[in-house]
């Protein structure tokens, strides 16, 4: 049972980086379905500075 849901969460995450990849144009190793540190780190300053311009 846990297994399949590893494979959820693991398609969820995949999900979500191929939505931040089209909206960001970062790449996204996706053997790993993770984004390297410096990918992470572009991703979230450039979230925090849209909520900012939103606000």
């Amino acid at each position: 049972m846990k297994f399949n849901v590893f494979i959820g969460r693991k398609e969820n995450v995949r999900n979500v980086y191929i939505s931040t990849f089209k909206a960001f144009g970062y790449t996204v190793s996706m053997s790993k379905a993770k984004p390297t540190n410096s990918e992470f780190s572009a991703m979230v300053a450039d979230k925090l500075r849209l909520e900012h311009k939103a606000s």
